[in-house]
């Protein structure tokens, strides 16, 4: 689906928001004003998903923090004492 990037007349916040090319948006999600949206063009959404990270940068991260986890975990199991 296709990302557009908004921007709310009466609050001024922008983001991002996906849905079909057939779908109007006009209601702002932040302030809930109706019928304030203005689309940006999408040079200038371009700019503004930039600064986002990658997909792969994303998953490199999780595997790393969840690898720190498990030997945290596995610490902690190591020092108990298990009686069946």
């Amino acid at each position: 689906m296709p990302r557009y990037c908004y921007r709310c007349k009466s609050c001024d916040a922008e983001f991002l928001i996906v849905h079909l090319m057939s779908e109007r948006v006009e209601d702002c999600e932040k302030c809930e004003a109706e019928a304030s949206l203005i689309r940006i063009p999408s040079i200038a959404s371009k700019l503004v998903v930039k600064g986002e990270k990658k997909p792969g940068a994303v998953v490199k991260q999780y595997l790393k923090d969840a690898k720190k986890e498990i030997e945290i975990e596995k610490k902690g199991l190591r020092t108990k004492d298990f009686k069946c």
